[in-house]
């Protein structure tokens, strides 16, 4: 008696060939390409040009608590680098995982 995996071979080698294996990503939404743009815009905004970013937060009409948050945050290197790293992470999840 053959194993299983025997008897998937050799009907597969009367085929003449193994199948190949297909690898077929999905198109991420619009909604997910669009909050990837945004996280890469201000990932990579606020590296390079944290002067820019700093401005464009104090011209914002937002409470004075919430603009010192917003400033602090921007001030941590780590977030922005994480910022502009989940741009493309989240479109190679989009792309992999359907419906995201």
């Amino acid at each position: 008696m053959l194993g299983g995996c025997a008897i998937v071979h050799r009907r597969l080698a009367q085929f003449g060939r193994l199948r190949a294996v297909t690898f077929r990503p999905n198109p991420p939404r619009m909604i997910t390409v669009v909050i990837a743009v945004a996280l890469l815009a201000i990932g990579v905004a606020g590296v390079f040009l944290p002067a820019t970013v700093n401005d464009l937060i104090r011209a914002l009409p937002l409470g004075a608590d919430l603009t010192k948050q917003l400033l602090q945050l921007v001030h941590n290197d780590t977030v922005l680098y994480l910022c502009a790293l989940a741009g493309p992470v989240l479109l190679a999840i989009g792309s992999l995982l359907p419906g995201i």
